[in-house]
């Protein structure tokens, strides 16, 4: 008897599961006194029958949510709950890379500080998928939208998802990229002005031949992917700089980084880059180099866009002992790179030369977008352009 009580109170599965959708938008979007639209309204926008919409908005009312005023309509109750101040930050990988790639460690100790300076807690939030098919899914396993008042999101892509948060729920992207969405703000790079900072800074040094190397064909998956290209291709455009084809190319692990060498080392130097814009692959490209007898920057000069670290930061040992695979198979010798190998020393104590990125910067200015966006839910969507910082290390110089 006591189960069927409940179930008369809940209106059913259907009712119970609008309820909460309305809880959400309503706590995300209107403030208290605000009119909801009217029932067949609701029943249109949920795809819900008249009866249905009914039952939530009495689930509501039981709640204390709302208040319904007979031949007015119905309003949000002025004894709203405040906001939980607890974010949700969505990652959409492993644990491990949280804190293993620099762009994203930078990011989420912003957001730790930003925690701090706002006053508000972090919940976070990790996927183990990389297939788009299961993100919908994912999403709505592992978010649980009642417990927390706002979502960040570290580099989630998938336009459809965003947006469907966005109307639930106050949510802000740190990405590389500006998400126009509806109801999604953006804290994001402005790759035309970092790409087009490190190409102006090779052209005064005297370079005319500029390649771009690592993941840069895999433009529509990734946007950034898209910005970063194509704000390279303006640059040398403007700077009237000679593109050579073979020289703007992926390069994702240490052995493709070996062909590209050898293929430089072949070609003639009007034929070849006397520097190169390397996206995430610097330490590749410049081990390869040394291993082929290849002077940098004395032969060919490296530019990096983010601050790769010190040298020694990126050898990793993994479980086996042995190098992991972006700093192995440097099948000129045929072994594994040897921490130890005298050839990498002029390397271990270099300053790459590199446009660094604010990606702390971008953290903590994402958390106080989360609180003007708690505050205020019916705050227009903004998108924050951050440049980086030119820093000129020794991996750069006139062409020799």
């Amino acid at each position: 008897m006591a189960d069927e009580k409940q179930q008369h109170f809940s209106g059913g599965p259907m009712a119970g599961e609008l309820a909460d959708r309305l809880r959400r938008e309503i706590l995300a979007k209107y403030q208290p006194g605000g009119q909801l639209p009217s029932e067949p309204a609701l029943a249109r926008k949920h795809k819900r029958s008249r009866v249905t919409v009914r039952k939530a908005l009495a689930i509501l009312d039981a709640q204390g949510l709302i208040i319904r005023k007979h031949g007015s309509g119905t309003y949000v109750s002025d004894r709203l709950p405040r906001a939980t101040g607890t974010t949700g930050l969505f990652f959409y990988t492993n644990a491990e890379d949280l804190l293993g790639w620099s762009f994203v460690r930078n990011a989420y100790w912003g957001m730790l500080e930003g925690t701090v300076e706002t006053k508000r807690h972090i919940h976070l939030l990790l996927g183990y998928q990389h297939n788009p098919s299961t993100l919908s899914r994912d999403v709505a396993d592992r978010i649980d939208l009642n417990r927390i008042d706002s979502i960040l999101c570290l580099e989630l892509f998938t336009v459809d998802v965003l947006a469907a948060l966005g109307r639930q729920i106050p949510t802000v992207v740190v990405d590389f990229a500006c998400r126009h969405v509806n109801g999604v703000s953006s804290c994001a790079l402005d790759h035309s002005r970092n790409v087009g900072m490190a190409i102006e800074h090779l052209w005064r040094l005297g370079h005319r031949r500029i390649g771009l190397v690592g993941d840069v064909e895999s433009t529509r998956r990734d946007p950034a992917v898209a910005g970063r290209r194509g704000a390279f291709l303006a640059a040398m455009k403007t700077h009237r700089l000679t593109v050579i084809d073979d020289y703007i190319t992926s390069v994702v692990d240490a052995a493709g980084a070996v062909r590209l060498m050898r293929q430089w080392r072949r070609a003639s130097p009007a034929d070849r880059p006397t520097a190169m814009l390397c996206l995430g692959t610097a330490w590749p490209i410049a081990q390869a180099a040394v291993a082929d007898d290849i002077r940098v920057p004395g032969d060919l000069s490296l530019m990096s866009l983010d601050d790769p670290g010190p040298w020694l930061s990126a050898l990793h040992l993994n479980r086996h002992g042995g190098v992991e695979e972006y700093d192995v198979e440097l099948v000129r010798s045929g072994r594994p790179t040897d921490l130890l190998d005298q050839r990498f020393a002029p390397l271990r104590n270099m300053q790459f030369s590199s446009v660094v990125l604010p990606f702390r910067q971008m953290g903590r200015w994402a958390m106080e977008e989360v609180l003007r966006r708690v505050r205020g839910p019916l705050l227009a969507p903004r998108h924050e352009l951050f440049v980086g910082s030119l820093t000129s290390g020794n991996t750069v110089a006139p062409p020799a």
